[in-house]
């Protein structure tokens, strides 16, 4: 009995452990993530955004999309160019892929 509710202590500090870092990742505000504390510009929070603006215009684009193929990145910036909400994003990530490149 006693091993079981070890077992059990040790699963719920390990669930409770995990809890903070599963939330952490999907935490954006605009293009910026909170980390440890600081709202940080991260290229995450900029894919979030953008992809949100191009869904909004009728475009069918996942933020994970955006980040593993950069060239779409670039064609979903340039479809979406007249909405100023996506402009701080798609303007720092085509620096970041002319960088990469």
């Amino acid at each position: 009995m006693e091993n079981a509710m070890n077992r059990l202590r040790l699963i719920l500090v390990i669930g409770l452990a995990l809890i903070p870092s599963v939330g952490y990742a999907a935490r954006c505000d605009g293009n910026f993530q909170l980390v440890r504390g600081s709202w940080v510009s991260t290229r995450y929070c900029r894919a979030v955004e953008i992809a949100k603006v191009a869904r909004e215009s009728g475009m069918n684009v996942s933020a994970e999309t955006l980040l593993r193929h950069p060239s779409r990145a670039d064609e979903v910036c340039r479809f979406i160019d007249s909405d100023i909400r996506a402009h701080p994003a798609c303007e720092e990530m085509h620096a970041i892929f002319e960088w990469a490149w």
